[in-house]
């Protein structure tokens, strides 16, 4: 709303297709987490479907608006407490009656169920991955990413869960960035001295996405193709795969 494209230019943004859920399945290795980010479902209805037992088809806005929060919130170790806090009250509640669970359950109680259904659909990121993480800080006292940065722990996450939940957030969330950030500067090279020069004007890295101007039909389309960054990830299990995030144009 406060950015304006020049005249005889548009505003475009590339932004990556559930990235930080690619990062936590290929650094987890948890195949049904890769499977549904690689297919062409929609990811958070098929979440509520997994995560609430309903048919894909019948999945309606208000239970795919409950899995995103449900799948955000378990996916980075929140606990029932602060879900209640995020969620609010009114939203907890609504869902008890939305998912017909025991109207006698507390509302924390509520919460629980919800991050156990993340747990029980993806197993090997609650269980695996952590126990690897927690095993590597204690060992090393540092991660490092598949692009080789170093974060070094000074609390051990086996015994402290705010430094799990740490380790838990920066492992994606860092990836995640870390490759936008080398894609930034390839659109922003080519804007310079390559195929984009006169083109494509670079305005700023929003999270997992780049936003820009540009004066051709076909700008938005190289961005995206110079967007298409293969990473070699070796998840927690020691097996190695090509990640490629795919981004869209809006």
């Amino acid at each position: 709303s406060w950015i304006v494209a020049d005249k005889g230019w548009l505003l475009a943004e590339n932004d990556y297709s559930q990235s930080e859920a690619r990062c936590v399945g290929y650094l987890s290795g948890c195949t049904a987490l890769i499977n549904l980010v690689e297919s062409d479902k929609d990811f958070h209805k098929y979440n509520a479907s997994a995560f609430f037992g309903v048919p894909y088809e019948q999945i309606d806005k208000p239970l795919r608006d409950l899995a995103k929060r449900v799948n955000h919130g378990s996916a980075y170790n929140m606990g029932a407490s602060v879900l209640l806090d995020t969620m609010g009250p009114k939203k907890v509640a609504e869902a008890r009656i939305l998912l017909k669970l025991p109207a006698k359950w507390t509302l924390i109680q509520v919460c629980q169920h919800l991050l156990r259904t993340y747990e029980l659909t993806y197993p090997e990121v609650k269980k695996d991955w952590y126990d690897d993480l927690k095993r590597t800080i204690k060992m090393t006292k540092k991660l490092v990413s598949p692009l080789g940065w170093t974060r070094y722990f000074f609390a051990d996450p086996a015994s402290s869960k705010p430094a799990l939940n740490a380790a838990v957030a920066h492992s994606p969330q860092n990836l995640s960035v870390s490759i936008i950030n080398r894609v930034f500067y390839s659109v922003w090279w080519e804007t310079m001295y390559g195929k984009l020069r006169g083109k494509v004007r670079v305005k700023a890295q929003i999270h997992d996405s780049i936003l820009y101007c540009h004066n051709t039909e076909d700008s938005p389309k190289v961005v995206g193709e110079l967007m298409q960054y293969p990473a070699q990830i070796t998840d927690c299990h020691g097996t190695t795969r090509t990640m490629v995030i795919p981004n869209d144009c809006g």
